[in-house]
């Protein structure tokens, strides 16, 4: 403890001569502020008369001071701590003023340095903490019980032609399989080759469920093959034969015949037909490819066959509206109507009458 002495008489303070101006130094650090305030407060102690004694070897001036100052008895000073000193007070309890020594001019404060060990084996446990734990959590989903795939569910189409029975057959080898593990393109292409299945849907729902969703393909007309009629799709693909054994819906409807290749063609005159909103459009039967861009439509509506070419098709059902009444009461057979042309309708006649032409133009 410090203790500083009463007023007393003044005396020439070393503090009040002129200094010299000193050369810029570096900032102080911690402890040489610590020592520089123990200093002060040593220099202002002397110089306002407190009398300096000299520490006895038993330390019993350490002991009374700390006495006198009400703190019990001394405890035992520590082997090879340096003796305090002791200034008493006038009219106060005796202080103590601790013995320093101020640090050399450009000395260095000595740390403790870490051992090898340590330096070398703290990066290295970070680093595996880093690493080891995500790969032990990628590790436990891989290899986990609880993530075997054992639960399927399938949403099947409204059409129905693919079962769900069907799809579990196609996985069944997969069951039980980790649900992280498993590949979803691999078993995509395996479920579209069925003829019937436009796309497939898989979702993952961990920890053992797998969704299925089955988009079908819409039959749009039949395709009259060599060997029967097949289902044709909307981008003109043909899908598979027609199983005439059991009642299926889409048997209504139109029936292509011609090359193969033509068929996507085809198609597009179906939707022209659609939008001219015809009265003998409903009853359509049957398309006949003639070329890239001409066809031979047969309907249940007329008693003849029109041929028509895509793209002039929505005209000329306009004028052939108009010319019906006559049609209907014309004596001669028709064998078919030409709607190909821009500015004329030829009527092909079935028989040769006397006098007439096989073809006439309205």
């Amino acid at each position: 403890m410090l203790a500083f002495p009463g007023p007393g008489p003044e005396a020439p303070s070393a503090l009040d001569a002129p200094k010299e101006p000193r050369e810029p130094k570096e900032a102080p650090t911690e402890f040489e502020d610590a020592f520089d305030a123990l200093a002060a407060a040593a220099m202002d102690a002397e110089l306002m008369g407190a009398v300096r004694k000299p520490p006895s070897e038993d330390g019993a001036d350490l002991e009374s001071s700390e006495a006198d100052a009400g703190m019990g008895e001394a405890a035992p000073r520590r082997a090879g701590t340096p003796k305090p000193w002791t200034v008493p007070a006038d009219g106060a309890s005796a202080g103590t003023v601790v013995p320093f020594r101020r640090p050399k001019k450009g000395s260095k404060i000595r740390r403790r340095r870490k051992s090898v060990w340590a330096r070398w084996m703290m990066p290295f446990a970070a680093a595996c903490l880093i690493v080891g734990i995500p790969t032990a959590f990628v590790f436990w989903l891989l290899s986990a019980p609880s993530f075997a795939m054992t639960d399927l569910v399938v949403k099947t189409a409204p059409q129905g032609r693919v079962s769900s029975e069907w799809v579990r057959n196609a996985l069944r080898r997969d069951a039980g399989s980790n649900l992280w593990r498993l590949d979803l393109e691999a078993l995509e292409s395996r479920l579209t080759a069925h003829p019937w299945l436009l796309d497939v849907g898989l979702r993952k729902q961990p920890p053992s469920k797998l969704v299925v969703e089955l988009v079908e393909r819409r039959p749009a007309a039949l395709y009259r093959a060599k060997d029967g009629l097949a289902w044709v799709d909307s981008a003109g693909r043909v899908i598979e034969p027609v199983d005439l054994s059991r009642p299926q819906p889409g048997l209504d409807l139109p029936i292509l015949s011609g090359p193969e290749d033509l068929v996507p063609g085809a198609l597009g005159i179906l939707s022209e037909i659609r939008r001219a909103k015809t009265a003998w459009g409903p009853g359509l039967s049957e398309v006949e490819i003639l070329g890239p861009r001409d066809f031979r439509l047969y309907t249940t509506a007329l008693p003849f066959p029109l041929v028509v070419r895509q793209g002039s098709l929505e005209k000329q059902a306009r004028h052939l509206r108009a010319l019906l009444p006559r049609l209907a009461s014309s004596p001669d057979a028709i064998d078919a109507v030409d709607l190909r042309f821009a500015r004329r309708i030829i009527i092909k006649l079935e028989s040769h009458s006397p006098g007439r032409s096989d073809e006439q133009r309205a």
